[in-house]
């Protein structure tokens, strides 16, 4: 629940906002960022926008780890292996960045 405390927190404090946007946020957009980029131009990935992508990407796994949260010890992602998980969505989000 630390998580959806600290979104809520951000929207009323712009230093905390600033400092949590900047200090971690934008670190982890420019790798992801890198990596798509390095993946068209390899020709693994569709022509893109990176920069909406690695946000699309990053939106879907904090939406899962927000549901984790909700759902608690009862909650199908509790129950699911970890790499289970993680397979799903990486089928899930290439699916729809794989070059066809």
């Amino acid at each position: 629940m630390r998580l959806l405390v600290l979104i809520a927190e951000v929207q009323h404090d712009p230093e905390l906002l600033q400092m949590y946007v900047e200090g971690m946020w934008q670190r982890v957009f420019k790798r992801l960022e890198g990596s798509l980029k390095a993946g068209t131009e390899q020709g693994a990935l569709r022509q893109m926008e990176p920069a909406v992508v690695a946000r699309t990407f990053l939106a879907m796994n904090m939406g899962l780890l927000i549901i984790y949260q909700l759902e608690g010890e009862g909650g199908v992602l509790r129950k699911t292996p970890p790499d289970r998980i993680a397979a799903e969505v990486a089928e899930v989000f290439l699916n729809g960045v794989r070059k066809k």
